[in-house]
């Protein structure tokens, strides 16, 4: 497999939320992570240990026992619930701590995978390894706001996406008709969880499609606050 052929996943704003990723994309080949360093997802606020919170996910399967999963349960869902992946990870090789960057290679579902994370604003430049990008996901943090697509945001989705690609995204951030509803199925106690999905055809009117959800949505938002804190039903 060639790099032009391999899949590649842009997540922002992660934290350590590796299950995502997995499920919405099970082929994928890299995953690249732009993201500030999250200290509430980390008992002792170190990078290390939020690698070995990702890690501890990966290799035992689930969120059991995790700090995150404490914290996500508290606000979202039933403290109780384990979240499952497919199968159980192998870790291959990771990289020194860094306070910039960290690699992991692991396996998972019978295949190789590479995660890059840049501890970074994804407001700036994107680091030059992401590149070829076939999908982004942004549960959380990439708002379909005007004020958030400056010049160089709608510059990076013009250059370093494939032609075409999708979006995914939590409810909060569209409630618009141009996403789709999609049912991520993560749990041992429930189905799913529904988020939204946005297919852009052409990278090149990326800016077009975005501005005008922002438009709509501070139409039925107009002070900018998104149901957020909503109980959405899980199916």
């Amino acid at each position: 497999m060639t790099e032009m052929t391999k899949q590649n996943i842009l997540y922002l704003g992660m934290a350590g939320d590796i299950f995502s990723p997995l499920l919405i994309y099970p082929d994928f080949d890299n995953l690249f992570v732009i993201d500030v360093y999250e200290r509430g997802y980390c008992r002792c606020n170190t990078l290390t240990e939020q690698h070995d919170q990702i890690k501890k996910v990966l290799t035992q399967g689930s969120d059991e026992n995790t700090h995150s999963r404490n914290i996500n349960g508290k606000y979202w869902d039933n403290p109780d619930i384990t979240h499952f992946i497919k199968s159980k990870c192998d870790i291959i090789e990771e990289s020194e701590v860094s306070a910039d960057t960290w690699t992991l290679i692991f396996k998972y579902d019978g295949k190789i995978r590479k995660l890059f994370i840049f501890y970074q604003n994804y407001h700036t430049e994107w680091p030059s390894p992401v590149k070829n990008i076939h999908g982004i996901i942004g549960i959380g943090s990439f708002f379909f706001q005007r004020k958030m697509f400056s010049d160089i945001i709608i510059k990076m989705l013009q250059t370093r996406m494939t032609n075409s690609y999708y979006f995914h995204v939590l409810y909060f951030n569209h409630q618009v008709d141009d996403f789709e509803d999609y049912l991520i199925l993560n749990g041992s106690k429930r189905s799913g969880s529904v988020i939204g999905k946005l297919f852009i055809a052409d990278k090149n009117d990326v800016e077009e499609y975005v501005l005008n959800i922002s438009d709509e949505i501070f139409s039925k938002f107009p002070d900018g606050l998104y149901p957020m804190f909503e109980k959405y039903p899980n199916r």
